[in-house]
């Protein structure tokens, strides 16, 4: 690092320290100076399975600045725990779309005027099933328009990437598909991870192989996904996020400031009896929800999972053991075999797009459709439509559904 960046950095992080707010101009300057160096990754070590694991990070890493590697998570941290301000979010979005983030993406024109756009946080505490696709789907079998972006996990098994993949659904990677693919279904699913170049896609993968550090490296980053996750390129009238901090309100003011088209928002923080945290509606705690209407943060509330209509489980129930088939449980609930804690929790978060859209007035009576449309076939239905909406392979999910007895 020369000595005029150190020099600018020393004065960016005191003014953080005394929790001065920075300009938009000043955030996009020092994530892309960042961004620039964490690019130096050099992933290849990362696999040398005959190199001993700490060496092959440090090799990792041999070609960054040591104070970068000090700098991104203070500066990333810092900012968050003063408190972020809209410009300074908009400053690290800029800085995304500078590095080549959602390129092909700034001139979608909306195609929806009741589309439901869904991004999930991640950071779970509860190992449990993909919950957030899956739902979409359900949803969309209830009469829901749901528009998703996700990725595969960088720790664990459960993203939306590995449950896409395993059902033979192909994700979408270019905006413009994403209509085609409403034709044939009301659900859809885009691929996060091609909106970011490959030397980006290293860096998640670098964080994810750190020994022994999986939990200190997504408390340290957890703050980066918020640049990505608090907008949309859809103009959908409708948001929702699911996020695994309390900070719904502070997630609930950036959505409404930076989706300036939001008419109803909801955005989901779910417990269990202990805190331990789920970016989705809970079955096995308190959901704390703060609302968004007509552009504005109307109000925090909080929920049980009896406010709709299921039973208040115990986490042993949503959890996965490391022999437990994961995508067998998903499908199972979803075609109706299963009435326990994994398809309670599918139900109610698929519930919530109902009452986010205004078909019903309850929560209650959204978990109540859901049910009617696994009973009725309307899953396994549009579950199939959703697979073949973008030419995904069909028999590979069919040969799943012809398992389920």
């Amino acid at each position: 690092m020369d000595k005029t960046w150190e020099l600018w950095w020393e004065k960016i992080l005191i003014r953080i320290q005394n929790q001065d707010n920075l300009t938009q101009e000043e955030v996009r300057k020092g994530w892309g100076y960042l961004w620039g160096e964490w690019k130096n990754i050099e992933k290849g070590f990362v696999t040398k399975k005959f190199l001993p694991e700490k060496l092959r990070m440090l090799m990792s890493l041999k070609s960054i600045d040591p104070l970068t590697v000090l700098i991104a998570p203070t500066f990333l941290t810092g900012i968050f725990a003063k408190g972020i301000t809209v410009m300074e979010m908009k400053g690290f979005i800029q800085s995304f779309k500078d590095n080549d983030w959602f390129n092909g993406y700034q001139d979608v024109k909306p195609f929806s005027k009741n589309l439901i756009y869904t991004n999930g946080f991640g950071g779970d505490e509860i190992k449990t099933v993909n919950v957030s696709t899956p739902s979409i789907i359900m949803a969309a079998a209830a009469g829901a328009n749901v528009l998703k972006m996700g990725s595969h996990s960088y720790f664990g098994a459960s993203g939306a990437g590995n449950f896409t993949d395993n059902i033979g659904y192909k994700a979408i990677t270019l905006p413009e598909s994403v209509e085609t693919a409403f034709i044939t279904s009301r659900a859809a699913y885009i691929n996060g991870e091609s909106a970011a170049d490959a030397k980006t896609q290293d860096i998640a993968t670098f964080m994810s192989k750190v020994p022994n550090g999986m939990h200190i490296m997504k408390a340290l980053f957890y703050p980066f996904r918020f640049h990505i996750l608090c907008f949309d390129f859809f103009q959908a009238p409708f948001q929702q996020r699911g996020i695994s901090v309390p900070d719904t309100e502070l997630v609930g003011e950036l959505v409404a400031e930076l989706c300036s088209y939001t008419k109803k928002g909801m955005i989901v923080y779910g417990t269990d009896d202990k805190g331990l945290s789920l970016d989705e509606v809970s079955n096995v705690g308190m959901t704390k929800m703060t609302l968004i209407e007509e552009n504005k943060v109307k109000d925090t509330i909080y929920t049980t999972p009896e406010d709709w209509g299921v039973k208040h489980r115990n986490v042993k129930d949503i959890t996965l053991s490391d022999f437990d088939n994961r995508l067998k449980i998903t499908l199972e609930s979803m075609v109706g075999k299963r009435e326990d804690g994994f398809s309670d929790l599918l139900v109610i978060n698929a519930a919530q797009y109902l009452f986010l859209n205004g078909m019903v007035d309850t929560f209650k009576k959204g978990t109540d459709l859901i049910k009617q449309s696994i009973a009725n076939g309307s899953v396994r239905e549009e579950l199939l439509k959703f697979v073949e909406s973008t030419n995904g392979n069909l028999a590979i999910l069919e040969k799943e559904l012809a398992n389920i007895k």
